[in-house]
């Protein structure tokens, strides 16, 4: 019996037998060759002028309102411009671009969130995988878009390299009580990747990319951003999460991995379409069974609403 590498659930940008899936690939598009080569090395890579900016430019006039004066006052960040704003949903739906991911995933791209910043995060470093992970694993990236020219002193995005190939570790792993929809115990998560980082050697680098250009990353690349050291200096961006089709979605830091009881995001929109994204494996809607603290069961497909209810009501008996 011979094991059949193409029904592997890891996306083929993630898996083992990458360079036998990439050589076997002809008449693409030889960027997407040097993209995909990237990705799978060193967890990014850089698209040079993939926004218009003349486009960036009327998305930075249609939204500069709605920020403070200063880095470090609130709103911070703008969730989910895309559903009032016409050029925030252009810039995440860049068909080129999702075609390149549809390409390395070979699975339907499901844009479902935006965050619009107009000063650099200086967020610690971390993983995507702790807000926004799935069954099967890593079917997931971002694609942070520069609204401006990034250098060392305007809070540029940081990364480290190669880091998508680490374990992926979830607040059970670290021994940290998973979170009730709150950030109690992230600083704990954070201090950890610090300490992960002193020791695998990791190198910290900083993303200097020019306005239009637009950088993905694996799900499991350790980024953030760097301090702001001009003051007064702004650092316009977008960034667009993205999962893909025939998944669990779930967010980590906020389930209980002990007890298979996970935070379950059953409320997404697929940006491109408006509707609903339904958590399924293998083209089959999942059944969950909820709990009494917002988080769910996973019992497999194909179950009717009211076998659903009679199980639920065993379980919280």
């Amino acid at each position: 019996m011979n094991y059949n590498k193409a029904s592997i659930h890891i996306p083929p940008v993630e898996s083992p037998f990458f360079m036998e899936w990439i050589a076997a690939k002809k008449n693409i598009p030889e960027n997407w060759k040097i993209w995909a080569n990237e990705l799978h090395d060193k967890g990014y890579t850089v698209l040079k002028n993939a926004i218009d900016t003349e486009l960036i430019d009327k998305t930075v006039a249609s939204i500069k309102h709605l920020y403070p004066d200063n880095a470090g006052e609130e709103p911070a960040r703008q969730l989910d411009l895309w559903s009032s704003n016409e050029n925030v949903k252009k810039i995440a739906l860049q068909q080129d671009i999702l075609n390149f991911l549809a390409f390395i995933y070979e699975r339907k791209p499901l844009p479902f969130q935006t965050l619009n910043f107009k000063f650099g995060t200086q967020q610690c470093l971390h993983s995507d995988l702790i807000h926004f992970s799935c069954i099967p694993k890593k079917y997931m990236c971002g694609i942070w878009v520069a609204f401006e020219d990034l250098d060392s002193d305007n809070g540029p995005l940081q990364y480290c390299e190669g880091s998508h190939k680490l374990p992926i570790y979830d607040y059970s792993d670290l021994n940290i009580p998973f979170s009730k929809r709150d950030y109690e115990y992230y600083p704990l998560y954070e201090d950890f990747i610090k300490e992960l980082v002193k020791a695998n050697g990791l190198t910290v680098s900083e993303l200097h990319i020019n306005k239009g250009d637009a950088m993905i990353w694996s799900a499991n690349l350790l980024h953030g951003g760097k301090e702001i050291f001009g003051k007064g200096r702004t650092r316009w961006s977008q960034v667009t999460h993205v999962y893909f089709d025939d998944c669990i979605y779930y967010t980590p830091m906020w389930s209980d991995n002990y007890a298979g009881k996970l935070y379950v995001r059953h409320s997404m929109q697929n940006i491109a379409t408006g509707e609903k994204i339904v958590n399924k494996i293998e083209g089959k809607e999942v059944g969950l069974l909820r709990g009494d603290d917002e988080r769910y069961w996973v019992i497999g497909s194909g179950f009717r609403p009211s076998l659903l209810n009679m199980l639920k009501q065993s379980f919280l008996k």
